[in-house]
């Protein structure tokens, strides 16, 4: 990363990447605009040119990545996109230019809208699910004069700044749009005395999943107890957790909109995007707000996000109350759909997130000829990923490969969590989930391989292996260029069996070393 800095203007309100030394190319912009837009998580560090994910913003030959519930490497063929996209946007001139760049991002979220959702679905994008939250609690304190609780769940297991955006407080020292600040701190706008978070567990304290119907039950219970209290709720229904857990009915969400109607706003947490696209499009036909990432399954570079709006209930123009102002540093103008640009133009002051409309074509590239298949197919490669993995993690000792309930045709049910063992606990156990990890990113003991972040489930820490999208669609190629299903898996099973051999040297490495 070094040779480069950062000036204004490559559109009116954007952070240009600019050569100070040598030629600067298209394809160098691109990889510094994928690095743009985001939180600090997203920053490459100077010495290796990786963000926190350990993820290059360009792509990089024979990397092995399984690493869907957290982050992915972008492939050449979408950061081709991605280029093509912003060369197609600078060649835009002449007096339309400003309308033909305002088309161009409208484009994109059609883009979206088209994917997911349909005739009358809108779309704010985001550069993360945790900020989609903040977007989407933003729009309720705009539609309520009353005090509010928002209900989520599982807060281990869908990310660790989701407590602090439930409550509309900054979850990061910065924000996407660059802004300094202090995590927990209040977000400007977001009046901390009107918000109250009510936190439901989906595991008991030993990491088992609690029984659906006492999910359930709890949710009724608390949206009661808000409702009698005067506040109205933002519940949130969780599709699948990092580990494959998901939480809330949806026809208890139904029920709860059908009895206490306006008081309550229901948000499905798809950010794992591990249903299909089918139980998206019935969730904004039902009138939930859904919350994607193109940055998990989808298989698209970290941090793009997008908080889809159905046509009733969530995109009508509220009365007096503005939409807090403290969301100018988490969202741009062209972030918005043009029929709430009116209600959102006045609170935001940045044009632009060009960083985040390039992460989304990168994500668009693989995500369209995925929803191009039938949805039965995506469900026997997501079983059968599974099975040839927990074959390969079961002979590693140390390791305990951990049950997940649902449906094994299931997307969620191909997510497969590996507990560490730590003699000292959890601490002991993160500690060397870590260390693990780092190890089968560090190029100097073999193949670089990703896999998901640990995650803390009950009394266990777990890394996490599962495919993505693209995993699921150059299958599909093969089976469909007439291979059959042991032919198509090869180049699967092929880097399943290179990251398990590295994760078998790497913990005779952790073992030996701590002798």
């Amino acid at each position: 990363m070094t040779g480069y800095c950062f000036t204004v203007n490559l559109l009116e309100n954007e952070n240009r990447p600019v050569a100070c030394q040598g030629h600067e190319t298209l394809a160098s912009r691109v990889g510094l605009l994928l690095a743009s837009g985001g939180d600090e998580r997203i920053k490459p560090d100077q010495s290796t040119g990786r963000n926190r994910y350990g993820l290059a913003t360009f792509p990089v030959e024979d990397e092995i990545a399984f690493s869907s519930t957290t982050a992915n490497p972008i492939t050449n063929k979408a950061f081709l996109s991605a280029q093509c996209a912003l060369s197609d946007m600078l060649a835009m001139g002449g007096r339309s230019r400003q309308s033909a760049h305002e088309q161009w991002f409208e484009d994109i979220r059609n883009r979206i809208n088209t994917l997911f959702g349909g005739a009358g679905t809108v779309s704010v994008m985001t550069p993360s699910g945790t900020d989609c939250e903040v977007v989407a609690l933003g729009l309720v304190m705009a539609w309520t004069e009353r005090p509010i609780t928002n209900i989520f769940l599982a807060p281990e297991e869908t990310g660790k700044g989701v407590p602090l955006a439930a409550a509309g407080r900054h979850y990061q020292a910065s924000t996407p749009l660059g802004a300094a600040v202090e995590a927990g701190q209040s977000i400007e706008g977001f009046c901390a005395n009107r918000l109250k978070i009510r936190p439901i567990e989906i595991r008991d304290g030993e990491g088992r999943a609690r029984m659906a119907c006492d999910v359930n039950s709890d949710a009724v219970e608390i949206v009661g107890q808000e409702i009698a209290d005067g506040r109205d709720v933002l519940l949130h229904v969780l599709d699948s957790s990092k580990a494959g857990l998901s939480g809330i009915w949806r026809s208890t969400a139904q029920q709860l909109l059908g009895k206490y109607g306006n008081r309550v706003k229901v948000a499905v947490d798809a950010c794992q995007l591990r249903c299909t696209f089918s139980q998206i499009r019935q969730d904004l036909a039902d009138g939930f707000a859904v919350i994607v990432t193109g940055s998990k399954f989808a298989g698209g570079p970290p941090f793009c996000g997008a908080l889809l709006l159905p046509n009733s209930g969530w995109i009508e123009t509220p009365g007096q109350i503005a939409l807090p102002i403290g969301l100018r540093d988490y969202c741009a103008i062209q972030d918005w759909p043009i029929q709430m640009r009116a209600f959102a133009g006045p609170v935001l002051t940045r044009q632009n997130n060009l960083g985040l409309a390039l992460r989304w074509i990168a994500a668009l590239e693989t995500l369209e000829q995925y929803a191009c298949l039938d949805e039965s197919l995506p469900a026997e490669i997501l079983k059968r990923f599974r099975s040839e993995v927990v074959s390969r993690a079961s002979r590693l000792s140390g390791i305990e490969v951990l049950e997940v309930s649902g449906r094994a045709s299931s997307p969620a049910h191909a997510i497969v969590s590996l507990a560490i063992a730590g003699e000292g606990g959890i601490p002991d156990a993160e500690v060397s989930a870590r260390k693990l990890q780092a190890v089968l990113r560090n190029p100097e003991f073999g193949t670089v391989c990703h896999v998901g972040q640990p995650v803390k489930i009950g009394r266990k820490v777990a890394l996490r292996i599962a495919p993505s999208a693209r995993d699921v669609v150059g299958v599909a190629a093969a089976l469909s260029a007439g291979a059959d299903l042991e032919t198509a898996f090869r180049p699967l099973t092929a880097d399943l069996e290179t990251m398990f051999a590295k994760w078998e040297q790497a913990s005779r490495w952790h073992v030996a070393s701590a002798a």
